[in-house]
């Protein structure tokens, strides 16, 4: 990965619930870390998401592939989200794009709202 084209701002967030005086549960995104990334074309799309894309214009417009820089100390999953610029966005799949645990190649959704 070329470090110059990791061009975006990336904003992780991790999801936490807190209790009011009353009880009730609140809903906010704590920053988990701010780092680089790029949105990349996957070429492994399967069969089954490539018909849905064309199927669907929605589901070609809000799936997205994004590539970070692999950091041990983040323990990002599937609960966290991303923003990017204005968009946030939802972590659907993390893998290990090359298996030598140098990048992350996250599928992801924007958030619709």
């Amino acid at each position: 990965m070329n470090a110059g084209a990791l061009r975006l701002v990336v904003t992780i967030q991790r999801k936490a619930i807190s209790r009011d005086a009353y009880g009730a549960e609140t809903l906010t995104w704590s920053t988990l870390a701010t780092v680089r990334g790029m949105w990349v074309d996957d070429k492994r799309v399967g069969d089954l998401e490539r018909y849905a894309a064309s199927v669907a214009k929605e589901v070609q417009r809000t799936a997205r592939v994004i590539v970070l820089r692999f950091d041990p100390s983040l323990a990002v999953t599937e609960l966290d989200r991303l923003v990017v610029e204005s968009s946030t966005y939802d972590i659907e799949r993390i893998s290990d794009a090359t298996g030598k645990r140098r990048e992350w190649r996250l599928n992801v959704r924007e958030v619709s709202g």
